[in-house]
Formats: structure tokens, sequence, C-alpha cells
């Protein structure tokens, strides 16, 4: 907490500095032009950025807070893109992890600033388990969409071997008081892990950060990988963008409906390439791909659960299953260790590939990607 602290104490300090130079010009003194200055928008990952600048062009300047290579569950912001925060007109939020703690902050730092959830109105689904790891159904994955009232707050009740909730944090802007969205009101126990939920249980695994570890799963914050999900954000920031800048109406138009055009033909190429793939599971290490499986008919089996890297005894069923299941590619992200996925390699006889859920093209990227699941599945 101290190094946060410590952090944040910088970070204001630079924005009063900030704030002493943006002082009022002397009476006489011209004005510069703020008419031709583009609209300041900070989003939280470059995915946004994709979506900000395919619609708005050179009519915003876009501060991305969870820049290539960062963690986006362990991320923490540097002073100088609070300082380009501090200017923003517009935040777009999406629901990763660290939003969690520091939304609050954004919005001392910047009190005019509207913060827009850019994923409102898509449909949360619960972080995917594999039947390794859980009690599924007979294709080995959990039915994301019928499990969020298991019990009293949506949560369903894992095994002890679950202990930190990667995936889970939920909406800032529309969950706070929906139990039936796996969320805790607010009570006087704080004893909340990595994402906000509360810990039920007596036992809390503390981190080297201090976070408290949860033995429950939740929500996948990855919304925006799929052609679906990415038409409503592109929505969401279209429409806010209008507000903001009404006198750019036309050309945000213009560019938005253009970019919806290209996101149905996306769609309609994914559906084509992984039609005729002989096997509908793919393992990876880190589970961010849950919303594309469920949207193309496919079943992601992740090495890492709820934050958490697998036990001997997990690995070693991991394996099995790999075996017996024929694949032969474990798909692995930048910003995590191979160290494990490179083990159910290296004793299945199989390789690794890099797909990248934070990359900045989020059309070409989803095309790749696809590309590259109907290779491993056998198209």
């Amino acid at each position: 907490m101290k190094k946060r602290t410590i952090l944040f104490v910088t970070i204001l300090f630079a924005l009063s500095l900030m704030a002493g130079a943006c002082a009022p010009q002397p009476a006489g003194e011209a004005p510069d032009s703020v008419v031709d200055q583009p609209l300041q928008v900070t989003v939280s990952i470059l995915p946004q950025a994709y979506f900000v600048e395919r619609i708005a062009g050179e009519l915003v300047a876009v501060n991305v807070m969870v820049g290539p290579g960062d963690d986006a569950h362990t991320y923490e912001p540097k002073p100088d893109q609070m300082i380009a925060l501090s200017e923003s007109t517009l935040f777009f939020s999406i629901g990763i992890e660290y939003e969690e703690s520091w939304l609050p902050r954004f919005e001392e730092a910047n009190p005019e600033m509207e913060i827009v959830d850019s994923g409102e109105g898509i449909e949360r689904i619960m972080e995917t388990i594999p039947h390794t790891h859980d009690h599924d159904d007979e294709h080995g994955h959990h039915d994301d969409h019928d499990h969020h009232d298991e019990d009293d707050h949506g949560h369903h009740d894992d095994h002890d071997h679950h202990d930190e909730d990667d995936h889970g944090h939920h909406d800032d802007h529309d969950h706070h008081d929906e139990d039936d969205h796996g969320h805790h009101d607010d009570h006087d126990h704080h004893d909340d892990d990595d994402h906000g939920y509360h810990d039920d249980h007596d036992h809390h695994d503390d981190d080297d950060h201090g976070h408290h570890h949860h033995h429950e799963l939740g929500l996948d914050p990855h919304v925006w990988l799929t052609p679906a999900n990415g038409k409503i954000i592109a929505t969401n920031i279209y429409n806010a963008l209008i507000a903001a800048s009404p006198e750019n109406e036309a050309v945000f138009t213009t560019n938005y409906e253009a970019l919806i055009a290209d996101i149905d033909a996306l769609d309609a190429r994914i559906t084509e390439t992984l039609s005729g793939t002989t096997q509908r599971n793919f393992m990876v290490y880190h589970p961010a791909w849950g919303y594309f499986a469920d949207a193309y008919g496919l079943t992601q089996l992740p090495i890492k659960v709820g934050g958490t890297d697998p036990s001997a005894s997990e690995l070693a069923a991991l394996i099995d299953q790999a075996l017996e299941e024929d694949i032969r590619v474990i798909f692995v992200q930048p910003q995590f260790s191979e160290a494990n996925a490179r083990a159910v390699a290296q004793e299945i006889g199989g390789e690794i590939l890099k797909i990248d859920p934070l990359a900045w093209d989020w059309l070409d990227n989803l095309e790749t990607v696809a590309d590259a699941f109907a290779h491993a599945l056998g198209n």
C-alpha cells in the first residue's frame, strides 16, 4: 500500500504543477485556438483506442492506460498518463481489474471528465473452467449463462485450489449493487480480492501486493473479443463522441457505419474460417477467449484458473486431457509467463502459439486469432 500511496502523491503533485502551468493568460494576449484542437480521450486498453480512432480519426487524441506488454490485471497508471488523463474530456472504461481501484482516483484527478462504460449492454459470462478443475457437463465446459444464481451472490462454489480471481472484476457502472451478477453489496468487512469481490471464507491468502485471494470464480472481463461485442463497444463510443463533440457528428457517423460494416464482414469470415474445424476444444494458458469461444461454438481449456497456476496433479490432468483430445497447440499471450504452457506442450509433443487479446488492431487481430484457432483445431 505504501508504494501505491507514494505513486498517488507523486501523480497529484505532477497534476498541481500542470495546473500552475495552465494559469489564465494575461489580459491582451489572445488565447490559443481550441477549435482545431483534437478532443482529448483516455481509454483503458489498446483495442478501445482502435475503436475511438476508427470513428473519430484525427479529431481525437487518445491516451491509452494499459500499453503494449502491460498486464491489465496488475497495471498501475504512470504519472505522465495521469497528466494526459487530467486533460481528457472522456474516459472509456471496459471493466478490467485496475479500474476497480483507480476509477475513483481518475474522477478525483479530473472531476470534469465523463467516464463512459464502453462495455455497457454486453452480457457478462463467468470465467471458463475446464472439467479437470470443476464438475462440468459432458463437453467439459461451464454453462456460463445458467449459473449466475447458484449461490446467494451468483458465484459458483468451486474447489479450494482456485486461489485468485484473475478475471472476475465487475462492470463499474452497471453492477455495483446487483447480487445476481455475482457481486456483493458493500458490507462492513473488506476481505476483497483483486477485483472487488468479497471473500466470504475465513481464509484469505495475501499475495505479494497485499491482495486477498478468493476461492471462487467471477465474471470474465474480456468482453471486447468478439465481433458482436465489438459492435456494442463501437456504438457506446460513437454515442459518447457525438455527445462530447456534436459538431463532428457527420464525420463520426460516416466512420462508425464503415466500422460496423467491417465488423459484420469480419464475423462472416471468422464463421467461415471456423466452420470446418474437426475439433472444438482449444487449450490456453490464460482464459481470455471465453466470449470468442461462446460466439463460435468452441470451448477454451485454460491452464491458469482463477488467477492461479495449476498444481502438479492438475497439470498432469491437463496433459492427459490434451493427449486424449489430440490437442497439439497451447495458446499463450505476451503478458504472461509461458513456463507451464511449455511444460504441457513438451509433454504432448505440441507447440506454443502466441495470441494477444490486447492488440491495438482489433479487427485484424481477431481474424488472425481465428486463423490460429482453425490451424490448431484441424481445419
